[in-house]
Protein backbone atom coordinates (compact mmCIF):
# COMPACT_ATOMS: atom_id res chain seq x y z
CA UNK A 1 0.00 0.00 0.00
CA UNK A 2 1.37 3.39 -1.03
CA UNK A 3 0.76 6.04 1.61
CA UNK A 4 2.78 9.03 0.43
CA UNK A 5 3.56 9.23 -3.27
CA UNK A 6 5.23 12.42 -4.46
CA UNK A 7 6.34 13.69 -7.82
CA UNK A 8 10.10 13.90 -8.25
CA UNK A 9 11.41 17.42 -7.57
CA UNK A 10 12.94 17.78 -11.04
CA UNK A 11 9.59 16.90 -12.68
CA UNK A 12 7.44 19.05 -10.38
CA UNK A 13 7.46 22.28 -12.42
CA UNK A 14 7.66 20.76 -15.90
CA UNK A 15 5.91 23.12 -18.37
CA UNK A 16 3.19 22.09 -20.82
CA UNK A 17 4.23 23.95 -23.96
CA UNK A 18 7.06 22.66 -26.16
CA UNK A 19 9.14 25.86 -26.22
CA UNK A 20 8.98 26.26 -22.43
CA UNK A 21 9.83 22.57 -22.03
CA UNK A 22 12.98 23.04 -24.14
CA UNK A 23 14.01 26.03 -22.03
CA UNK A 24 13.18 24.02 -18.88
CA UNK A 25 15.55 21.28 -19.99
CA UNK A 26 18.31 23.87 -20.42
CA UNK A 27 17.64 25.54 -17.05
CA UNK A 28 17.67 22.18 -15.25
CA UNK A 29 20.76 20.76 -16.93
CA UNK A 30 23.92 20.08 -14.95
CA UNK A 31 26.00 22.00 -17.49
CA UNK A 32 23.89 25.14 -17.02
CA UNK A 33 24.11 24.94 -13.22
CA UNK A 34 27.87 24.35 -13.32
CA UNK A 35 28.31 27.24 -15.75
CA UNK A 36 26.39 29.62 -13.51
CA UNK A 37 28.40 28.45 -10.49
CA UNK A 38 31.62 29.08 -12.44
CA UNK A 39 30.45 32.60 -13.31
CA UNK A 40 29.65 33.23 -9.63
CA UNK A 41 33.15 32.19 -8.57
CA UNK A 42 34.74 34.27 -11.34
CA UNK A 43 32.62 37.24 -10.32
CA UNK A 44 33.79 36.90 -6.71
CA UNK A 45 37.41 36.81 -7.87
CA UNK A 46 36.80 39.83 -10.08
CA UNK A 47 35.33 41.78 -7.15
CA UNK A 48 38.28 40.80 -4.95
CA UNK A 49 40.71 42.07 -7.59
CA UNK A 50 39.60 45.69 -7.10
CA UNK A 51 42.13 47.81 -5.20
CA UNK A 52 42.91 51.46 -4.58
CA UNK A 53 45.47 53.02 -6.88
CA UNK A 54 44.86 50.62 -9.75
CA UNK A 55 45.85 51.55 -13.28
CA UNK A 56 43.36 52.73 -15.87
CA UNK A 57 43.59 49.46 -17.82
CA UNK A 58 42.81 47.38 -14.73
CA UNK A 59 39.84 49.62 -13.95
CA UNK A 60 38.59 49.28 -17.53
CA UNK A 61 38.99 45.48 -17.35
CA UNK A 62 36.98 45.38 -14.10
CA UNK A 63 34.26 47.57 -15.58
CA UNK A 64 33.91 45.46 -18.74
CA UNK A 65 33.88 42.17 -16.84
CA UNK A 66 31.30 43.60 -14.45
CA UNK A 67 29.02 44.31 -17.44
CA UNK A 68 29.59 40.78 -18.76
CA UNK A 69 28.68 39.20 -15.41
CA UNK A 70 25.61 41.43 -15.13
CA UNK A 71 24.38 40.30 -18.55
CA UNK A 72 24.99 36.62 -17.73
CA UNK A 73 23.13 36.81 -14.42
CA UNK A 74 20.30 38.81 -15.97
CA UNK A 75 19.96 36.20 -18.72
CA UNK A 76 19.81 33.44 -16.07
CA UNK A 77 17.13 35.37 -14.19
CA UNK A 78 14.99 35.94 -17.28
CA UNK A 79 15.37 32.32 -18.37
CA UNK A 80 14.24 30.97 -15.01
CA UNK A 81 11.35 33.46 -14.81
CA UNK A 82 10.12 32.34 -18.23
CA UNK A 83 10.57 28.65 -17.45
CA UNK A 84 9.05 28.57 -13.97
CA UNK A 85 6.45 31.28 -14.54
Amino acid sequence: MITNAKVAHDKLNMPDTLWRYRLWKIANSKLFEQSIMTFIVLNMLQMAFDFEGRSHSVGLFLQVTNYIFTVVFLAECVLKLVVYG
